[in-house]
């Protein structure tokens, strides 16, 4: 114990610094409240539930952890287990091969999580946050903040706005992020749940996925590559780009440029407005469904189509290599039947173009 006397009118002051080790019993539980110090502990088998503040903690063979509270402090966990609660605030977590379901709650901190057995659950504000390796679900909630997830083996599930995301590598995916870049790579879409996504004022790549994906993402850039699954999409002011997509399309838009390329679709449906859409099928499609007012339209398909032919530009004009064989009495409207097939492409514009091309 030491002893100062203070420069204030004579009086003494006490500072206490304890320092020391202390020995538990591997099969032993542990409860601790410390504050400001540092904390090691290693093959313990009883459950650990540690409390404190601004400590060094580490963690390792441990099969049993349960709670954490350690704000503003360091906390390693490595090769251990159990069932976690952590609550950590502007600090630094690592948590690497953990056997058990991980919680935690750490706004303002770092946060990394590596080769977890089970699902894990993280909200975070403000943060960087790096995961990889989880053998179950991951459910995270982070606004303004970096998240980084890759080989999920299960469905994780993104609530942020003002972030930065990137996801490689998952079995299914569903994320709420406005005022975002989302990019997002190699869904294996194994659980066979929908790729679902919703935004407003970002960025979103998609590539590599397979499943179904529904996207709600207004005033954004949306890019779309090798997508296995059916593609339903809802936006204004956007710009839409689509490559080799395997699945039928429907998009309803306002104000947006829509570019599909190499498209294999039985179906396809789409409208906007002000903006024009330009469509390169790979396939002979069933149906063909397109209202663009006051936006061209270009059409390339394959040859071989056989059905019913309906085109109609008030206020444009039409450019085909169909065999046409009857026009209607509107002006720039085409009618008709092609073959004998049961197959339909309808397509009108408003003070636009029409250009639907066999190739």
């Amino acid at each position: 114990m030491k002893c100062t006397k203070s420069i204030f009118k004579g009086r003494f002051y006490t500072k206490t610094e304890i320092t020391g080790e202390i020995y538990v019993p591997q099969s032993n539980p542990l409860s601790t409240d410390l504050k400001y110090g540092t904390i090691s502990l290693e093959n313990m088998n009883g459950e650990i539930s540690l409390k404190g503040k601004s400590n060094s903690l580490t963690l390792r063979n441990c099969s049993s952890v349960t709670y954490v509270e350690n704000d503003y402090g360091t906390t390693l966990i490595e090769n251990s287990g159990g069932s976690l609660d952590l609550n950590s605030t502007s600090s630094t977590v690592t948590i690497n091969e953990f056997n058990g379901s991980v919680k935690i709650n750490a706004n303002y901190s770092t946060v990394t999580i590596c080769r977890v057995s089970k699902s894990i659950v993280v909200n975070d504000k403000s943060g960087k946050l790096d995961i990889e390796e989880i053998s179950g679900d991951a459910k995270i909630e982070a606004d303004y903040s970096t998240i980084t997830a890759d080989r999920i083996k299960g469905l994780i599930d993104i609530k942020s706005k003002s972030a930065t995301i990137k996801v490689r590598s998952a079995d299914a995916v569903q994320i709420n992020a406005s005022y975002s870049d989302v990019d997002i790579t190699d869904v294996k879409g194994d659980i066979g749940k929908p790729i679902i996504i919703y935004g407003q004022s970002g960025s979103l790549s998609l590539e590599d996925a397979t499943g179904n994906v529904q996207i709600d993402n207004p005033y954004s850039t949306i890019e779309l590559t090798r997508i296995k699954g059916d593609i339903t999409i809802d936006s204004k002011s956007a710009t839409i780009r689509a490559d080799e997509i395997q699945g039928n399309w429907i998009s309803r838009t306002e104000y947006s440029s829509v570019t599909m390329r190499r498209i294999n679709a039985d179906n396809v449906k789409i409208t906007n407005k002000s903006n024009p859409v330009s469509v390169q099928l790979k396939n002979v499609p069933s149906n063909i469904d397109i209202l663009n007012e006051y936006g061209d339209v270009t059409v390339h398909m394959p040859t071989g189509f056989s059905g019913d032919v309906d085109m109609y530009a008030e206020y444009g004009t039409i450019d085909t290599n169909f065999p046409i064989r009857h026009k209607s009495s509107r002006k720039s409207s085409y009618t008709a039947k092609v073959g004998s097939g049961n197959g339909s492409i309808t397509i009108e514009t408003k003070s636009a173009n029409i250009e639907l091309i066999q190739e």
